[in-house]
């Protein structure tokens, strides 16, 4: 029996024969109609499963990124709730949106599994208080996608606060010194210049001598 049936109710009829030897048989008939009762019997079922969903790792809190839906056959409201700690979903309409910012150092592979749980309020239940409650979870997984959001850093001490001995009698083309630079933006064969300016150029402003410059620029491979 099921109670989504039109109008809820089973009719039956019931048919009571009595026999005796050498005696015509009696018969009683009697229309039976059986009512059901909403017992909570379904738990809410997923629509349009999205299994995966993405968000760039520049995003901030509070921005949205997808929706999850749900129906309830006994026709109850769905809650929606997650324990995850990255990310909240709202708990009426189902939109996901991102709880923190990502951390700073983030994998190439960069992603989330998401557990969501659809829960009825067991509204329908003929009787309150004697349904169950029943729910439903699912996982989605989130893939964060790159974002050029980091500057390169400089590592090397002395590039932050020290000073770099430069002798008059070096011959040409004598290295001084290293730079050690990272970038920490989750981009394949990430590149990075740097250029070293003559102090002149910086302090008369040509900047078209300084763009040439740029055609002789250092390259660091991430």
């Amino acid at each position: 029996m099921s109670y989504s049936s039109p109008y809820h109710r089973y009719l039956f009829e019931l048919i009571v024969t009595k026999q005796r030897p050498n005696q015509s048989s009696l018969r009683s008939t009697a229309i039976v109609q059986i009512n059901l009762v909403n017992d909570n019997a379904n738990a809410p079922q997923f629509l349009l499963e999205p299994e995966v969903l993405y968000i760039s790792e520049a995003a901030l809190p509070g921005t949205q990124f997808g929706t999850v839906y749900a129906y309830d056959p006994d026709g109850d409201s769905v809650i929606y709730t997650t324990n995850s700690s990255q990310f909240s979903i709202d708990r009426v309409t189902g939109v996901l949106q991102l709880r923190r910012e990502f951390p700073r150092y983030c994998t190439v592979s960069c992603k989330y599994v998401v557990h969501i749980n659809a829960t009825d309020d067991d509204s329908s239940c003929a009787l309150p208080g004697t349904c169950v409650r029943r729910s439903s979870s699912r996982n989605i997984e989130v893939i964060v996608l790159a974002s050029n959001r980091h500057p390169p850093e400089f590592l090397n001490s002395k590039c932050n606060a020290g000073s770099i001995q430069l002798y008059e009698n070096m011959l040409e083309n004598t290295t001084v010194e290293s730079l050690l630079v990272v970038d920490n933006d989750r981009v394949v064969n990430n590149s990075i210049e740097i250029i070293f300016p003559p102090e002149k150029l910086t302090t008369t402003g040509k900047q078209s001598e300084l763009n040439s410059l740029l055609k002789h620029a250092i390259h660091f491979i991430r």
